[in-house]
């Protein structure tokens, strides 16, 4: 799925037509995303902002103190409410690239965090739990983590806070139906 990313908003640049102008500060401008509060011309690009956003407040809060990168921080999360997953259904459950999981899981194993058991049935596939490490580094992070996602997420009311819920979800089985 290609998605639309709408023109640059500037006056044409003397180094070609194809070029977009400077703006106040002389630099190209980037006509979907408006930071003084405006609505996003791409709702997706928008998506794809706050994401970058919440994944920076991780990092900046959370990953240096702990060492613990955001894919890691999902496996340990996922594990603690469901143990026994299998890395196909982490990268499922958060939508995240195959490769990424397997990366975070090896050095969570590596680390003796989680624990991986090899399939009896499928020797391709295994499950991951935690370990006791990782069960205290869970208990250590996770106060920590629900602080960070309140400081986010509290600027929503209850009704905005549904309404959003209901589009993310709405919008994941289009993608899903879409084969994505």
């Amino acid at each position: 799925m290609t998605e639309r990313v709408p023109a640059a908003k500037s006056r044409p640049s003397k180094t070609g037509p194809n070029k977009t102008g400077p703006n106040k500060t002389g630099r190209g401008r980037i006509g979907a995303i408006d930071r003084d509060g405006a609505p996003f011309d791409n709702v997706l690009a928008g998506i794809h902002v706050v994401s970058n956003l919440i994944g920076r407040a991780y990092d900046g809060e959370i990953a240096t103190r702990w060492d613990l990168s955001l894919p890691e921080w999902r496996i340990v999360l996922t594990l603690m409410h469901h143990p026994g997953a299998t890395a196909s259904e982490i990268t499922e459950l958060w939508g995240m690239e195959k490769m990424a999981v397997s990366r975070a899981a090896r050095r969570l194993e590596r680390d003796g965090r989680v624990r991986r058991t090899v399939n009896e049935g499928d020797r391709r596939r295994y499950t991951l739990d935690l370990t006791a490490a990782g069960k205290t580094l869970y208990r250590k992070v996770e106060p920590g983590a629900t602080a960070r996602y309140r400081e986010i997420i509290d600027v929503l009311d209850p009704p905005e806070r549904a309404a959003l819920h209901k589009a993310l979800a709405k919008l994941t089985a289009r993608i899903g139906a879409l084969g994505g």
